[in-house]
């Protein structure tokens, strides 16, 4: 059931970036004043408070920056294409976390100084959309909200990366889509047999409705071949299906492709019912 779930949710994300050309991520956050918005905001105030209490100390405590430097260190390099071996190399030597913890054990490190040059990084890997942010984080002063700030523009990145990646894909999903959509409606089945049993039924219907639409017409017309077996089209059988569901009594389930995007594929399987 879990993979049969991821292959619908990746089937789902790859049709709409295929068929949406304005589909993209956007930076959502929890409504102000929301549960979850006031919680997210009161871990976060903590953690920074306590960031702020050890970096204050004497001497002062670096594990916990050191961390943030570690993962700052993780997000710039996925940014980079493959063959920026110059600037990997740089970044992998500046923010070298046993090189800071060294330095930290003899309260030696340059927090600003690693700072200045994240920053610099960041304007250079970034889109032009996220210069006035790279010029605002220049302009902040407090190393503890610095941190904080830079983190915030580069999840900002992470959603342009993500959005840029989407859209260099699309052409090639949208080439590909049949082809991916037919393996991964063939998959779910495999993996979830039932999982179109209420559609079975709700074909079945629809096909009984067309064989006796034929039969009362081939009565009605003389000289009829009633020996032939009727052809049925998995065009009509369909629309006369989405007709049904028009006229649905809702006291019964409604069927499973009504959440789905299976009506790409759904004639195919028609055709193995008739």
């Amino acid at each position: 059931m879990m993979a049969a779930t991821r292959n619908l949710s990746n089937w789902t994300l790859a049709h709409e970036i295929a068929v949406n050309a304005n589909f993209c991520i956007k930076h959502e956050d929890y409504p102000q004043n929301s549960f979850a918005g006031t919680v997210k905001q009161i871990v976060h105030k903590a953690f920074w408070d306590h960031l702020e209490s050890e970096l204050n100390e004497d001497p002062p405590e670096y594990e916990h920056a050191i961390k943030l430097f570690e993962e700052i260190k993780e997000i710039l390099l996925s940014f980079l294409t493959p063959g920026a071996n110059r600037i990997h190399n740089q970044i992998c030597e500046v923010l070298d976390t046993d090189l800071i913890r060294q330095q930290a054990e003899h309260n030696a490190v340059d927090i600003p100084g690693l700072a200045n040059y994240i920053i610099n990084t960041m304007g250079k890997l970034c889109a032009p959309i996220r210069d006035n942010d790279i010029k605002q984080l220049k302009a902040t002063d407090n190393i503890v909200e610095l941190l904080r700030q830079i983190f915030r523009v580069l999840d900002l990145m992470k959603m342009d990366m993500a959005n840029y990646t989407i859209k260099s894909l699309r052409p090639y999903l949208w080439h590909n889509l049949v082809d991916y959509e037919r393996t991964k409606f063939q998959e779910i089945l495999e993996e979830t047999p039932s999982a179109l049993n209420l559609t079975t039924e709700w074909i079945k219907e629809s096909i009984e409705d067309e064989l006796s639409s034929i039969s009362d017409e081939s009565s009605s017309s003389p000289g009829a071949d009633s020996s032939s077996k009727p052809i049925i089209s998995p065009t009509l059988v369909l629309n006369n299906g989405y007709l049904k569901l028009l006229q649905w009594d809702y006291c019964k389930t409604i069927p499973e492709v009504r959440n789905i995007f299976w009506c790409l594929q759904i004639t195919s399987y028609i055709k193995s019912l008739v």
